[in-house]
């Protein structure tokens, strides 16, 4: 049974009200601490206003984040899809806010710098509208490059998308001299948005490519069933990794190309996810505050210094994976040596049967699993990988999950007894071979699919 209550928005709608701009609500609304809400004279205009996206359903864990030690922005408002936050200028670098979030935030998708928002101006038909709105919306010469004058924009529309895309493209090119392209290869990606009570903003996309690649796959190719970053943030939140790491061992038996590892590796040593990167677009803006962005940096490489400090001090265990596909352990390990983990996570090549874990643990460790099985969607098929794993029918692809899963519970029985477990999980039908209770299920989303994150207690 679903404890939820509800399916998930489509990916389109989500997109669509993740980039709301309606006005903002009463001050007296329950939940929202922002700053903004509490002071409606002042408008966002005399703020510098950020909004970053997530998953549907991350919004409560990314608002943690948003107002957290790292990102530090003096108020928040959490709306469906993602958070609207931000700084007073008054209060010094305007941008420092966003860096630190394009840095720090686990479970965002991407970081929106706010250009422009208000009501569409009134047109002979809505593209008039999109056009006039975009052309006067700022001074878009002192907004692009001046050596790479590339722009590229996507839209967060009900209809016309396509249309209205180009209807903001030629509204910038007619201020500036400029050409467009893709958004990921644009050094100004945009984001505009409408909402039916005519309401409209322009964004500046701060990242040009989604937070949930860090980095450290770069060059490798992709797993045909990779899990996000974000969503193993995620899993590792709900499972609560940040009070067991001091005294447990992580344990991924089905380990795959090593997301869940590489994640709760960087969480342990409070690194900065955002450090992976090489370039982002600000870096070419012409406001780009180098200052405020090496500090930015300088920081984070810091606090990831004294957290790797108290971790060779303390003595606390490592974590480890292991997976039966030797592509997958060799993408496993090379994702942990790009980000520079090796001290860290040991990876093997070992099936779930007879993989020995307590021999490496010690039969007294404390251990806590988490672990993302296939789910009859995951093995064969189609794809980059599809020579180098079993190609399989449907059928078949169902009778390895199963067996997978099968595989799962003996080794929870035979290794990790008294121990806590999670089980990220996108078929409700194969959890049924654990033969096992659930103590609790997450609601998890992650590529398009509704998930649980199940947690059982092994005795």
């Amino acid at each position: 049974a679903d404890p939820r209550g509800g399916p998930f928005p489509s990916r389109e709608e989500t997109l669509r009200v993740s980039m709301d701009v309606r006005r903002r609500p009463s001050p007296t609304r329950r939940g929202d601490t922002s700053e903004e809400s509490c002071a409606s004279s002042t408008s966002r205009s005399a703020m510098a206003s950020f909004l970053a996206t997530c998953a549907p359903g991350d919004e409560r864990i990314l608002h943690e984040e948003v107002m957290g030690p790292h990102v530090r922005a003096t108020w928040a408002r959490p709306t469906r899809g993602g958070v609207h936050f931000g700084t007073r200028r008054q209060e010094g670098k305007a941008l420092a806010v966003g860096y630190r979030a394009c840095l720090w935030l686990r479970t965002s998708l991407r970081v929106l710098h706010l250009v422009h928002e208000g009501p569409l101006p009134p047109a002979r038909n809505r593209l008039d509208a999109v056009h006039a709105f975009t052309r006067n919306a700022t001074d878009w010469n002192s907004q692009m490059p001046a050596k790479e004058r590339t722009v590229g924009v996507r839209v967060a529309a009900r209809k016309d998308a396509i249309a209205t895309s180009a209807a903001v493209t030629h509204a910038v090119k007619s201020c500036c001299d400029a050409r467009n392209t893709k958004c990921a290869e644009a050094a100004l990606p945009l984001w505009f948005a409408t909402t039916d009570d005519g309401m409209a903003s322009i964004h500046r996309d701060m990242c040009g490519v989604s937070l949930h690649q860090r980095g450290y796959r770069d060059g490798q190719g992709s797993h045909r069933a990779a899990l996000r970053a974000t969503a193993a943030a995620r899993c590792l939140k709900e499972a609560d990794w940040r009070s067991k790491w001091t005294d447990h061992v992580l344990v991924d038996p089905m380990c795959g190309a090593g997301t869940m590892l590489v994640e709760a590796a960087q969480q342990r040593m409070n690194m900065a996810p955002g450090q992976g990167r090489r370039e982002w677009p600000f870096q070419k803006w012409p406001d780009f505050d180098a200052e405020a962005w090496e500090d930015a940096w300088e920081e984070a490489t810091e606090e990831t210094d004294n957290a790797i400090m108290r971790w060779r001090r303390s003595g606390a265990p490592g974590i480890l994976g292991a997976d039966h596909h030797p592509r997958a352990v060799e993408m496993a390990r090379g994702a942990v040596r790009q980000a520079g983990l090796e001290e860290w996570i040991s990876i093997q090549k070992a099936d779930c049967y007879d993989w020995p874990v307590r021999e490496t643990i010690g039969h007294q460790s404390k251990c806590m699993v988490l672990t993302n099985p296939p789910w009859g969607m995951r093995l064969g098929g189609e794809g980059p990988d599809r020579e180098k794993y079993p190609t399989a029918g449907q059928g078949q692809e169902q009778a390895l999950a199963e067996e997978s899963w099968i595989a799962l519970r003996s080794f929870l029985k035979q290794n990790c007894s008294k121990s806590d477990a999670y089980i990220l999980c996108g078929n409700p039908a194969m959890s049924k071979h654990l033969r096992m209770r659930t103590e609790r299920k997450y609601p998890i989303a992650t590529g398009g699919t509704d998930c649980r994150l199940l947690h059982y207690k092994v005795f």
